[in-house]
């Protein structure tokens, strides 16, 4: 209640979330109910609330007119998850849903695929399922910097340049004002090296063998960057003469939705159906959700599964590491002595209940498999649940440290955890952050 009295009260207000409310499976009615709550307590871009940024003018690098209305509903799981990101157009689809259509046919076989870093099979649940799938193709080209555990599977592995071997325009950085102004050209540092090519290169010259050349600027990289920066005023080698960037003249506006529309000279509002913040959503109805976003309990968790909680009592949820990125960087030494070992956190009471030591090797399991980490005690964590990272597979040579089986219960991936049965039923997140597991010591 004190909470919600400084919200009312207290303005301006923001806040941002991420991956904390978004890995559950109620997590879109939840963003919707934070959405409302700031709309409602006057801070929906207003200045310093909850804010749209205006964007870079630039060409529309991913133009859904590109592939007919036909094409877009073919996207697997548009008319199971049409809320989702795979129902509208100009967007994708999940890996499992790739997985399962590869090993099911269904909605349509998938026989090949070209895939660009990522590292596909470590990165998503369930790692098994999926690389039972990947091995079903009939063709799998891999891009990668490094032989990771799905570009083993490749029947095609193209080494590709780092970024000090590539050049790059971005248009805009993220989340703070001045960076969404800020234009800049990364040259290349070295050429290239061994026979590595950029991936852009790639893509470009790929596309023109299939016939799209026209529409990929006929395979030439810096005609596409002027393409983006036409409608600026600018161009590439206008731009290579600043090094560190330069700013784009873009006014920022606030409460938007009062502008005037020139063709109804009425307030411009949302788009919604009604052109207002819709607390009731009615195209959330027309579908099949519910239009007010209420509160569900998690599908996995001690209240909704009481039949799981005798044999999984603890609350498993996962975060990252700064030191890394997802997958990435655990060969690095200067980063990996920072965090040489894959661990859980856990409360040294729940640790104390389970005769596990600090430091020591445990097994985390739940019913879809199970891996081995290092136990690493805090109280900052509640007694009823514990806390791992994801993304370790890597060794690190220089320090003597281990890489980790990607798909065995001795490794640390902890997407052998987690199964995609239960997802939210609106946007099919996997609930990484609350599922049930239970833990304990290793005989040596």
């Amino acid at each position: 209640r004190e909470l919600a009295n400084t919200l009312g009260t207290v303005k301006p207000a923001s806040y941002f979330s991420y991956n904390g409310l978004e890995q559950h499976t109620n997590a879109m009615q939840t963003n919707r109910a934070l959405c409302i709550l700031y709309a409602l307590t006057g801070n929906l871009d207003r200045r310093g609330g909850n804010v749209y940024f205006p964007g870079i003018p630039g060409s529309k690098m991913r133009d859904e007119k590109m592939l007919a209305p036909e094409g877009h509903r073919l996207r697997l799981a548009h008319t199971k998850r049409p809320l989702g990101p795979a129902g509208k157009p100009n967007s994708s689809a999940q890996a499992y849903e790739v997985f399962e259509a590869i090993l099911t046919g269904q909605p349509y076989p998938l026989k090949a695929m070209v895939a660009f870093g990522g590292n596909i099979l470590t990165a998503n649940s369930h790692s098994l399922r999926g690389r039972e799938a990947i091995a079903r193709l009939d063709f799998y080209a891999q891009a990668d910097l490094y032989m990771t555990p799905s570009a083993e599977l490749a029947d095609i592995v193209l080494p590709v340049s780092s970024y000090c071997e590539s050049h790059h325009l971005r248009l805009g950085f993220p989340n703070l004002w001045p960076a969404r102004t800020w234009l800049q050209y990364r040259p290349q540092v070295i050429p290239p090296l061994s026979e590595t090519r950029p991936d852009m290169e790639i893509i470009f010259d790929l596309a023109c063998r299939l016939g799209l050349g026209s529409q990929f600027w006929n395979g030439k990289v810096e005609e596409a960057f002027n393409s983006q920066l036409r409608p600026l005023g600018l161009n590439l080698e206008g731009v290579k003469k600043h090094p560190g960037g330069l700013p784009v003249d873009l006014q920022m506006t606030y409460e938007k939705y009062r502008q005037q529309d020139p063709s109804t000279a009425a307030p411009r509002g949302f788009k919604t159906a009604s052109g207002r913040v819709e607390i009731y959503s009615t195209l959330f109805k027309e579908n099949g959700y519910d239009p007010l976003p209420l509160y569900r309990e998690p599908e996995i968790s001690p209240v909704s599964r009481p039949d799981l909680k005798k044999d999984y009592p603890l609350i498993l949820t996962c975060s990252k590491l700064l030191p890394f990125c997802h997958g990435q960087h655990r060969s690095i030494p200067s980063l990996r002595k920072l965090i040489p070992e894959p661990f859980v956190e856990i409360h040294p009471d729940t640790a104390r209940n389970y005769g596990i030591a600090d430091g020591e090797w445990v097994r985390v399991e739940t019913w879809e498999g199970k891996i081995r980490l290092k136990a690493k005690c805090t109280e900052t964590i509640g007694r009823e649940v514990v806390c791992t990272q994801h993304g370790w597979w890597q060794s690190c040579p220089e320090l003597g440290l281990p890489g980790y089986p990607a798909f065995s219960p001795e490794g640390a991936n902890v997407n052998l955890l987690y199964s995609t049965r239960n997802v939210d039923p609106i946007s099919g997140s996997v609930p990484y952050k609350a599922y049930l597991c239970k833990i304990g010591k290793i005989a040596e």
